[in-house]
């Protein structure tokens, strides 16, 4: 709401920025996580070099197929220059690898499935 006008945009939009780059694989996943209507969702992923002067890396359209469709989207490698040394499209899910990780219990952790708190 602007005001009494309520406003709406119809480009629904995330934008990630990384500072200090390292050398090593990069990965851009795109995930489908809720929806009010069946429809298969378009969405389009853009990569961005920014410095020196901007540079598309990737760009391209993928369909998510309903809640819960992940894909990659894009996979890169950079050098310790910052350069794209290799690219790809290989899948992987990067929702199936944050769930694999256990995090460690510490005191007074609570478990999340039983409720009990760890001593």
């Amino acid at each position: 709401m602007v005001g009494d006008v309520e406003m709406t945009n119809a480009l629904n939009q995330e934008t990630v920025s990384i500072r200090g780059t390292l050398a090593g694989e990069y990965v851009v996943n795109v995930v489908h996580y809720v929806a009010n209507f069946a429809e298969p969702l378009e969405v389009s992923v853009k990569v961005e070099k920014i410095n020196p002067r901007v540079t598309v890396i990737y760009y391209g359209v993928h369909e998510l197929n309903g809640v819960g469709d992940e894909k990659t989207a894009f996979r890169f490698t950079l050098d310790e220059n910052g350069q794209v040394v290799a690219s790809s499209q290989r899948q992987k899910s990067l929702v199936e690898l944050t769930r694999k990780v256990r995090r460690p219990r510490s005191p007074g952790f609570l478990d999340v499935e039983t409720g009990a708190r760890n001593p």
